[in-house]
This record gives structure tokens, C-alpha cells and sequence, in this order.
């Protein structure tokens, strides 16, 4: 989620021009290749004294979806992380969501063949 506020974009709904990177994948791609600025929302980064804090975040968000659920930061870790500029460990290869299937790719797209269609029905049980 902090990933979503702070590129702006919807991780559902996300794909890098034709890159099938999903938005986690993308901030960890920006991340290893030194660019996370690039990641950063137009409206966010005309504020130049809040971009460690940004930056910060997007470390924090990163850390929150490695593959392993050892690795990841309980709760108590993501807050005092997020009051604290102290030193945090490398974030992981994300364990999900880093390449979009080209089928997922047209079912986010909107293309209405692959989509299928819901056939199951509801039976609301109720006494005489």
C-alpha cells in the first residue's frame, strides 16, 4: 500500500510500458538499478525536503513483500522503522508480483475474451 501512495498508481492496475513488471516489481527494479526517485509520484517530489522520507518509505514498503515471511518486518518493527531514520537492513527480492502473465496483463487491460464469467449461485438457507 505505501508503494501505491506514494507512485501514485494502482499495483492492480500497474504495467511499466509494456516492461509486464507489476509496481513491486518495478520499485525493486528502480531500487537495484539506483533510480527510486523515479518512483516517486509528480505531486510528492516538488517537495524536495521530504524525499529521504519518501525514499525511506519506499525501503520500508520493499521490505514489507520479501519472498520469505521470516525476512519481512512484524508490525512492532514497520512502526519504529517509520518514527525512526535508523539503519535498516537491504531489502530482498520481492517473493511476489514481479512479472505479469501476458494473460493477467489483458484481463487488467480490460479485454473482455479472457475474461470469465461467474456462474455459481447463492442459496440463502431459512427456517419455515
Amino acid at each position: 500500500m505505501a508503494l501505491e501512495i506514494i507512485s501514485g498508481k494502482r499495483s492492480i492496475c500497474f504495467d511499466q510500458e509494456n516492461h509486464n513488471l507489476t509496481l513491486i516489481g518495478h520499485a525493486w527494479t528502480l531500487l537495484k538499478e539506483g533510480r527510486p526517485f523515479e518512483l516517486i509520484d509528480a505531486h510528492l517530489s516538488d517537495t524536495h525536503d521530504y524525499l529521504q522520507q519518501v525514499l525511506h518509505c519506499i525501503h520500508i514498503g520493499l521490505l514489507c513483500v520479501q519472498q520469505h515471511p521470516m525476512d519481512r518486518p512484524d508490525m512492532s518493527s514497520v512502526v519504529f522503522m517509520l518514527s525512526n531514520e535508523s539503519e535498516m537492513p537491504q531489502p530482498k527480492p520481492p517473493g511476489y508480483f514481479m512479472e505479469i502473465e501476458s494473460q493477467e496483463r489483458d484481463y487488467v487491460s480490460g479485454k473482455p475474451d479472457l475474461m470469465s464469467i461467474n456462474t455459481m449461485t447463492v442459496t440463502a438457507l431459512g427456517g419455515r
